[in-house]
């Protein structure tokens, strides 16, 4: 038999769960996690690229004539432009 004179050093060596976690609670704390890192992930300023990055594309045809200019299209892309008759082509 074993005296021990504090008690102190008895519950020391003991493992001591002071509140019991079942698998109810475990489950909702894992979802809490996981929810505030979906959160934290998802909700934060997104930053798009710049629609019209330093980019220059040759021309894939000679100038149509004096006064036309190589210039980004919003919709069909690089084309001639002409700052009184408009877009080469018809591109409107």
């Amino acid at each position: 038999m074993v005296i021990v004179e504090h008690a102190a050093f008895a519950l020391a060596d003991a493992p001591v769960q002071l509140y019991p976690i079942g698998d109810r609670m475990k489950k909702t704390i894992v979802l809490a996690i996981a929810t505030s890192a979906v959160m934290a992930v998802t909700s934060g300023c997104v930053v798009a690229p710049p629609r019209h990055a330093a980019v220059y594309v040759h021309p894939t045809y000679a100038s149509p004539g004096p006064g036309w200019t190589w210039e980004m299209h919003g919709h069909y892309g690089w084309g001639w432009r002409h700052p009184h008759r408009g877009w080469h082509r018809g591109w409107r």
